[in-house]
């Protein structure tokens, strides 16, 4: 069984042998794209076998660019010739090699990124065409960089393309597709990505005289064209007055608020009303809670039952008397979330009645003082709801629930 065993050993090892590609037979054979780099360090030789690779490769006809940007454009392609070529271990240096019927698996890495950008240029297209708009000029940066082939691909990025039109584009940070693509870009010269524009409007020249003077005051700002030049001639000696009307040039976000209930949880609740007001980004608000009820403090103890004239004799009955006022600004970090914070009054007195009838306010278990406030509202649509605490003298920390109305 043994002897067997080595046998075949042996005649597996000499098929190997028999089939191994060696330099000698790679340089002879013309189905075979292939560099030599030389240098003491492999890693060296290597890198140097890979660039006259990447030489060869630009000069051939595999991608149908301008001349001038070849040879700039097969360096985005170092990682992935890195990886679908071979290497063999020449006297002086290190050999890269691959067959020409393997040549496509170079562009593997890009073909499924462009699907993958696709793939999330549709879902994002509902509910963030400008993070869509990214994800296609990406996807059309790797095809203008890969052969001209997959039609359909192709066209279903040119149909995404044409349904989300013009616009801006949102920073999506993907670092290990835009570092590649910026490099892309950079071997095509086009540091910024192709966004279509709308085209510029003409410059309108229109001669106002008094008839036409409340016309032109009953048009539309979104209707005027970039730069709209009026020119006097009741008054030749008057300057031209330029009116710049284009909304891409300075947008000055409106005015947004809401009002929310709160319910503030400690021994006891507290209730209250809650307003913000805000443009753009940033806002404030202010907020009052109470809990409704009120009663004649005769004195202080502590909660051990002691107090000034002696002890304290406790019918059983207890109250919590609340109120709290705060302000402070609050800032959108995202587009349905909020965070706020502010500052203001607490008071917050825990009461016990003794055995007489009267209130005595429990001073260690009670705050006043100081109040801070923080917390965050979501905002997915019309309604607000928020979630936050308060601290009382640094003492009496609640927890806030807020639901309101937002407009």
């Amino acid at each position: 069984m043994k002897g067997r065993l080595s046998i075949i050993l042996l005649v597996l090892a000499f098929c190997t042998v028999a089939k191994a590609q060696t330099v000698e037979s790679i340089r002879s054979d013309a189905d075979y794209l292939w560099a030599e780099g030389k240098d003491v360090r492999p890693s060296l030789a290597d890198n140097k076998a890979i660039d006259k690779l990447l030489e060869k490769l630009s000069a051939s006809d595999i991608l149908p660019v301008e001349e001038w940007v070849r040879g700039t454009l097969w360096k985005t392609y170092r990682n992935d010739i890195r990886s679908a070529t071979l290497a063999l271990a020449t006297p002086d240096g290190v050999m890269r090699y691959i067959a020409w019927r393997d040549v496509e698996k170079i562009f593997v890495n890009r073909w499924r990124k462009v699907k993958e950008l696709v793939q999330w240029a549709q879902k994002s297209v509902g509910s963030d065409p400008d993070v869509a708009r990214t994800y296609i000029s990406w996807a059309e940066t790797y095809l203008a960089s890969l052969p001209p082939v997959e039609p359909a691909l192709r066209q279903r990025v040119e149909g995404i393309r044409a349904m989300l039109g013009s616009g801006r584009t949102d920073a999506v940070h993907l670092r290990n597709i835009e570092n590649e693509v910026a490099l892309i870009r950079k071997a095509f010269g086009q540091q910024k990505p192709t966004v279509k524009e709308t085209p510029r409007p003409p410059r309108i020249t229109v001669a106002v005289t008094r008839d036409t003077m409340e016309a032109i005051k009953a048009i539309r700002w979104a209707d005027l064209p970039k730069e709209v030049c009026i020119m006097a001639e009741s008054d030749p000696t008057l300057a031209p007055v330029k009116v710049f009307s284009d909304t891409t040039m300075v947008q000055i976000p409106s005015w947004n608020g809401a009002i929310l209930l709160q319910a503030d949880f400690w021994v006891k609740p507290s209730f209250g009303v809650m307003l913000v007001a805000g443009r753009g980004k940033y806002g404030a608000y202010i907020s009052a809670r109470s809990g409704f009820t009120s009663v004649s403090v005769s004195y202080e103890c502590l909660s051990d039952g002691t107090c000034d004239f002696g002890r304290f004799w406790a019918s059983g009955n207890n109250q919590c008397h609340r109120f709290s006022l705060a302000a402070g600004p609050v800032y959108a970090f995202h587009e349905h979330f909020n965070v706020y914070g502010g500052i203001g009054y607490g008071r917050q007195d825990v009461l016990w009645e003794d055995n007489e009838g009267n209130w005595a306010r429990v001073s260690d278990l009670s705050a006043r003082g100081v109040l801070l406030d923080a917390g965050i509202l979501w905002t997915p649509g019309h309604f607000t709801f928020g979630l936050g605490t308060s601290l009382t003298a640094f003492r009496a920390a609640s927890g806030i629930v807020s639901v309101g109305v937002s407009f």
